[in-house]
């Protein structure tokens, strides 16, 4: 891990030590979401976790090109999303956590 200490004006440093994808269903389980659920360790080596919805998004440039609009297109991008708070001593216990209060 890089030292931050050595950086200079860095107020805050997070290292992301295990991402992991997966999909999950609405409570009525109508839907499904792709998540991207990311373990951050801190300055203090505690671990939380970080969120994020794959989005299906249309693309409309405002640009013209050679005078044509250019066409609008389906494109996927990742949103942060709002999740529990967590804080755990390892990666896997903290994305653990993160699964356990999904549940209810």
């Amino acid at each position: 891990m890089l030292d931050p200490s050595q950086l200079d004006q860095i107020l805050d440093f997070e290292e992301v030590e295990k991402v992991v994808y997966l999909t999950r269903t609405s409570k009525d389980g109508k839907h499904a979401n792709r998540y991207r659920v990311e373990a951050v360790r801190d300055l203090k080596g505690n671990y939380g976790t970080v969120v994020y919805r794959q989005l299906d998004v249309t693309i409309q440039p405002s640009e013209i090109t050679d005078g044509q609009q250019l066409k609008s297109q389906r494109e996927r991008i990742w949103v942060h999303e709002a999740a529990p708070w967590t804080d755990r001593q390892s990666a896997d216990d903290a994305i653990r956590q993160l699964l356990s209060l999904w549940r209810r």
